[in-house]
């Protein structure tokens, strides 16, 4: 919905210049930062998108028992993708990945734990609740 918003204040303004012959300087600036902000929306969506597909191909991975104990960390980044966050932890690491629709309070996780030798310690699902 926020990127029909977008197109169209671009298509009236481009518009509104048009018919009403505004042109100059400022005109034009004005329709740069909008183009610009829709070529940033444009990437936003993309890297929602890859984060979705990510988080799909590790539950995938998980399910048919692929992801194991054990495993090197670079294995993982190489066959499923980057995580969403990563937490620096005493013992090693914590990675994130979710789905663009779950944020960080609500919705589907899964946590990869890593020793300091980046090797799976564990995986851990969680789910919350609206």
């Amino acid at each position: 919905m926020r990127f029909n918003i977008i197109n169209k204040s671009i298509k009236i303004i481009v518009g509104a210049g048009v018919f009403s012959q505004l042109g100059g300087c400022s005109f034009l600036h004005n329709v740069s930062k909008l183009l610009e902000l829709k070529s940033n929306s444009d990437i936003q969506e993309q890297v929602l998108k890859e984060e979705s597909e990510t988080y799909k191909r590790l539950k995938e991975a998980i399910e048919k028992k692929y992801i194991r104990e054990g495993m090197e960390a670079g294995d993982i980044l190489r066959d499923i993708g980057k995580p969403v966050l990563v937490y620096q932890e005493d013992n090693g690491e914590k990675w994130v990945y979710k789905p663009a629709t779950a944020s960080w309070f609500t919705g589907e996780k899964i946590y990869l734990f890593f020793n300091k030798k980046s090797c799976l310690l564990r995986w851990e699902y969680v789910s919350f609740e609206n």
